[in-house]
């Protein structure tokens, strides 16, 4: 069992794994840790249950090498229907730097396999926050879509 110091941050997690048994145990720790879970074994299945869940889940936990086509593929999918994903690539293979490149500039993140189910609960509740704090104040007013602005 995973103890953590702070609450859980409510939230729905969508786990891809084609590893029956680690599917299992990861769907487990985060059940017992307070999270919503969906789980599926490869791409399709995946795809059809985060389009079917588009407005709930908050989190996708994805293996980079499932069939029928890997990760990178539903990944791209996901990111592409919803920009404010929180998304962690999982792998025991070290992925291509193009696509840890394409995975950064989304806010995303990768974990290595084996990893502790303590790294994976705080890498979760850390940018599933971080998605909830207000963006900085640059000091600039930007323009609202359909708003005349007056010059003085």
């Amino acid at each position: 069992m995973v103890e953590m110091s702070r609450d859980p941050v409510p939230a729905t997690i969508l786990v891809v794994d084609d590893e029956p048994p680690l599917l299992r145990l990861v769907t487990r720790v985060l059940d017992r840790h307070g999270f919503n879970v969906l789980s599926a074994t490869d791409g399709g299945e995946a795809i059809d249950l985060f389009d079917k869940h588009l407005d709930t889940i908050d989190a996708v936990l994805l293996d980079l090498v499932i069939p029928p086509n890997g990760g990178a593929e539903v990944m791209d999918h996901m990111i592409a229907a919803r920009g404010d994903l929180v998304l962690i690539l999982s792998s025991g293979d070290s992925p291509e730097p193009e696509l840890i490149a394409r995975l950064k500039s989304h806010g995303g993140a990768f974990l290595r396999k084996p990893f502790m189910p303590k790294v994976l609960i705080e890498l979760l509740e850390t940018r599933l926050e971080a998605r909830h704090q207000p963006k900085p104040d640059t000091g600039h007013d930007e323009p609202v879509p359909g708003l005349e602005h007056e010059e003085d």
